[in-house]
């Protein structure tokens, strides 16, 4: 597992999906009744990550998190993609500390082309039936794309070279990372960002998902497995009214008193 990345295609959706929905019935045919408060509520935790990232998973489009806070329409935008997560997660989450993990990293790193053609597939497939994120915030992710080109793939190359200096890790590890970002990441990349800028020109400034196809039921979804709550998103607007309105109201009556 520390050689792979995930597959972000939409194939690999499908089959993590299949994978969910197995654990899924796992879960909810385990007798909890015997066990102690703590691991019952795992076991309600569990569930109810695994069944709200299913429900979001049968919405035609989005990236959808399991168990985590973060849920996007768009698969690569200004804060979502594998353009930002990759790095980081290299450079912060996969350990280097004998050659046997800087050749797991390098595997990783000529995985991230496969990870970048994935999410094309699927963000093409989201402008085919009408889903184009908004031209402000396609503006920032191409920005940050050209950035990354320019920069050769940045702390990619840069994160093994100190890291395995620092281990005392013998190897060409910076030539050999350097050939893969340049023969596989960059030009990835820059089908991305090709795509990105095909959408720019379609793009409007509205940034309500109303105005995306199926957007009410995806801010519906979005909603609840943000805040576990089944309230519709016109009952949370009347909700947070009631107490301005209060505040205003009283805020009268003080004026007309004074």
């Amino acid at each position: 597992m520390r050689s792979a990345l995930s597959d972000a295609s939409p194939a690999g959706i499908d089959a993590y999906a299949a994978t969910l929905r197995a654990d899924l019935a796992r879960v909810r045919a385990a007798d909890t009744s015997g066990m102690d408060p703590a691991t019952r509520t795992s076991f309600e935790v569990v569930e109810s990550a695994y069944s709200t990232a299913l429900d979001g998973m049968a919405l035609p489009y989005g990236d959808i998190p399991v168990g985590s806070w973060r849920t996007a329409p768009f698969a690569v935008i200004q804060n979502v993609g594998g353009y930002i997560d990759i790095p980081r997660f290299l450079d912060s989450e996969h350990p280097v500390e004998t050659g046997a993990d800087a050749e797991a990293y390098l595997s990783r790193l000529a995985q991230a082309s496969d990870v970048l053609d994935g999410e094309l597939e699927r963000i093409r497939s989201a402008r085919s039936m009408g889903v184009v994120p908004p031209d402000f915030l396609l503006d920032k992710a191409i920005g940050q794309m050209e950035a990354s080109i320019a920069d050769n793939g940045g702390s990619l190359v840069s994160s093994l070279v100190s890291r395995t200096r620092d281990k005392g890790i013998a190897g060409d590890w910076g030539s050999r990372a350097s050939a893969i970002v340049t023969a596989r990441v960059l030009p990835a990349l820059q089908r991305q960002l090709d795509e990105l800028r095909t959408q720019r020109g379609l793009a409007g400034s509205e940034p309500g998902m109303w105005n995306q196809p199926h957007g009410e039921q995806w801010y519906a979804w979005s909603l609840r497995a943000s805040t576990t709550t089944a309230m519709s998103a016109d009952e949370i607007h009347e909700l947070g009214l009631t107490p301005v309105s209060y505040t205003h109201l009283r805020a009268h009556e003080t004026d007309s008193y004074l």
